[in-house]
């Protein structure tokens, strides 16, 4: 259960959505045909799946991502979507910009990974121009 304070910021997340710069960089990958490695971990958990946004529509607070003729599809709850963080790394020789999304308890919960050139760099661009929710 979130703390108060938690509350009020999740509720505004979901109220203002489309002003969150991760709602932003999913659109961007699916304006763009722009290929995303989907990878859930935990101790006993690693799944990755690759897709590319087709289209973005958000329901009840949750931001859905689907793929070309829905054979895949991403949810991301904005309810729990504290921060991310968005850096790069060397993966097998080649170079990967990698976005962690983070819950309010701190717990990563999502990485999302494109090798397209510079996307690092667009991603970064959307969060200096994005309008912080509920500011």
């Amino acid at each position: 259960e979130m703390c108060k304070t938690c509350q009020r910021s999740s509720e505004v997340r979901v109220k203002e959505m489309e002003q969150h710069p991760l709602f932003h960089i999913i659109d961007h990958a699916a304006a763009n045909k722009i290929p995303l490695e989907c990878r859930l971990t935990a101790e006993h958990i690693d799944f990755t799946a690759n897709m590319i946004p087709h289209e973005i529509f958000r329901a009840s607070g949750v931001l859905i991502a689907t793929a070309e003729r829905c054979s895949s599809a991403l949810h991301i709850d904005f309810r729990y979507v504290h921060t991310f963080t968005i850096h790069r790394a060397n993966i097998d020789d080649r170079a990967y910009s990698i976005l962690e999304i983070y819950d309010t308890t701190g717990e990563k919960n999502l990485t999302l990974m494109s090798d397209a050139p510079d996307i690092e760099r667009v991603w970064l661009s959307i969060c200096d121009e994005a309008r912080e929710p509920g500011a």
